[in-house]
């Protein structure tokens, strides 16, 4: 949370200096007998860090007691549906640095979670920019994956980071050791990335600008990623269906299109009703434009049924 998780409390940055002292030898030793513990590592050249981050997979059911009195922690916070809680905790005097830092504690299920999410979170940005060199490639990636989207589809090519920064043709050994001078290093290693095995120099290289090697974007890209993850099969099947629910979705506007009936609403609830009524009978491929023509009528009725049935338990509903 960038140490904003307690606008009511006065938070200080930690210094660069003692980051890595604050955790090796304050907050690993307490939590190591309860978690495995991983910490990311933080943003390149910085000075100071707004909170110190860590990720914890508990071992034989974690820790049973109090986890903020054994921190010391004067405060905590928890963003509803969010796996990561937060900590203000007191400088140790060891230190020499009076005042309260915070610390987030993200809790992973997993063996493979908790790889992933250090994976993702590593260096700050380093996905960040990754996922913005995507646009347009049809490949996404995020806190589960890398994946291919495909209108509704999602088709996951891998969750194993070391994979996937070969694929992309990241110097995976750089990426482990974090060598990179600073935030403006990482970015140019990315954004030119090239080697590896990626898809000749790396999809940055090529689809992302960097390379001009004319792969092209979008459907070219996913195709080609998923020939080098091995799951072409799979991504033709998703690509079926997706054409398929287009050419369906084309069908309904014509059919909307062609009802004789005054506003716009009237159209939709009647096509949903229609529409509810032709998937309930199991047809795909069958005469919708002769189903819709015979049985329009009785489903807007229907729609207006439902409208004044609406409007005497709940008031007229809002257009």
């Amino acid at each position: 949370m960038g140490g904003s998780a307690f606008p009511n409390l006065t938070i200080s940055r930690i210094p660069h200096t003692i980051y890595n002292t604050l955790f090796h030898q304050h907050l690993k030793p307490l939590l190591t007998p309860y978690y495995q513990i991983l910490r990311p590592p933080p943003s390149p050249g910085k000075t100071s860090h707004g909170d110190l981050d860590l990720l914890a997979l508990p071992l034989r059911g974690g820790f049973n007691g109090s986890l903020p009195t054994h921190l010391s922690a004067l405060a905590t916070t928890t963003i509803k549906n969010s796996p990561a809680t937060s900590y203000a905790i007191p400088f140790p005097p060891s230190l020499g640095k009076t005042g309260i830092f915070q610390l987030d504690i993200h809790i992973c299920h997993t063996k493979h979670q908790l790889q992933w999410t250090f994976f993702h979170h590593s260096y700050g940005d380093f996905c960040t920019i990754i996922r913005r060199l995507l646009v347009g490639t049809g490949l996404k990636l995020d806190d589960e994956g890398l994946h291919i989207r495909q209108g509704r589809g999602l088709l996951t090519l891998s969750t194993e980071p070391d994979e996937v920064l070969r694929f992309l043709g990241l110097d995976v050994d750089m990426f482990h050791r974090g060598d990179w001078r600073g935030l403006g290093e990482m970015f140019e290693v990315v954004k030119t990335a090239g080697g590896g095995e990626g898809l000749g120099g790396g999809v940055f290289a090529d689809v992302c600008g960097g390379g001009g090697g004319g792969r092209g974007e979008g459907e070219d890209a996913a195709a080609l990623a998923a020939e080098w993850f091995g799951k072409m099969e799979e991504y033709k099947e998703m690509v079926e269906v997706a054409e398929r629910r287009e050419r369906e979705e084309d069908r309904w506007r014509v059919v909307m299109e062609g009802l004789p009936l005054k506003t716009e609403r009237e159209k939709n609830l009647t096509v949903r009703l229609l529409r509810a009524r032709w998937e309930m009978m199991g047809e795909t491929e069958g005469e919708l434009e002769k189903f819709a023509e015979e049985n329009w009528r009785e489903e807007w009725r229907r729609a207006l049924q439902n409208e004044e049935s609406w409007s005497a338990a709940f008031g007229k509903p809002s257009r």
